[in-house]
């Protein structure tokens, strides 16, 4: 039986943080016909009815023992995820989230799907943003449970799944495959260096480290705002190494005075000095 629902029942759900909310996860003939499996429903002007969070849906009101005794629906537990786009289909295309709508929807197909519907034709998670601090996850990322080795770069995640509302991720690390369980909250994304030095070692933000100028001066700095010339290094042995063997402070008299010089070299020697 349909029932008259005011305007006012009709506003996003979450505005009342106290009010209980259900997913439904599974359709059934007597809802409306544009009801579809994950829209939200909350308390309505009745207490002892749900009637949808959002004004897209048909009115209607589902009676609380409807909702609490049947395998229809389950309690919409505030999730500290959001899942920005889905992998799959016959041409493995993207499914992009629609936040207006809440739906994923593929542009070249002018098609729409539920996650639900989605997941059931074997399509995966590509991307999830961890509502808590903004962080997007990729498959493909490197990542680290917390607390962990900022500069360990050998764990990449290669795939993403819900179960029991908790994002799980499961990584591949060297030759082999760990799966871990933990929720999303416990995880991070490997910092990216932010370049490598001349003697081969990777700098992240916040190492220090040591350059050396055009005119051959030894700096040790935090920062990355280097000029084009400047060569770094992760020691100032490696930097002192580096001065040695370019900078041209050598005279002809000082070569004189460890090893003979006959014409032909004397004559080289020359060019390289005014070069």
């Amino acid at each position: 039986m349909k029932l008259p629902v005011s305007k006012k029942s009709m506003v996003e759900c979450k505005k009342n943080n106290n009010m209980k909310e259900y997913r439904l996860i599974q359709k059934y003939p007597s809802l409306p016909k544009d009801w579809e499996e994950g829209m939200i429903v909350g308390v309505g002007d009745s207490t002892n009815s749900y009637s949808p969070c959002h004004s897209k849906y048909s009115d209607y009101y589902v009676p609380e023992k409807e909702i609490k005794d049947t395998k229809y629906w389950e309690q919409a537990i505030e999730d500290d995820y959001e899942i920005l786009s889905i992998l799959g289909g016959v041409t493995q295309s993207f499914y992009i989230l629609d936040k207006e709508t809440g739906l994923y929807v593929n542009k070249a197909e002018y098609a729409k799907f539920t996650i639900s519907e989605l997941l059931r034709q074997d399509c995966t998670i590509h991307l999830v943003k961890r509502l808590s601090d903004g962080e997007i996850f990729t498959v493909g990322d490197k990542v680290q449970l917390i607390p962990g080795d900022w500069k360990d770069q050998n764990t990449i995640l290669s795939k993403i799944e819900i179960k029991d509302n908790v994002v799980v991720f499961e990584i591949t690390q060297e030759k082999y495959k760990s799966k871990y369980s933990q929720g999303i909250q416990d995880w991070r994304k490997t910092k990216k260096p932010l370049f490598t030095t001349e003697d081969g070692v990777e700098v992240f933000e916040g190492d220090s480290f040591y350059f050396v100028t055009k005119s051959f001066l030894i700096e040790r700095t935090t920062t990355i705002k280097l000029k084009q010339s400047d060569k770094t290094f992760s020691t100032r042995e490696a930097a002192n190494e580096y001065i040695l063997d370019n900078k041209p402070d050598l005279s002809i008299n000082d070569i004189r005075k460890v090893m003979p010089i006959d014409a032909d070299e004397m004559e080289k020697l020359k060019k390289i000095v005014r070069l």
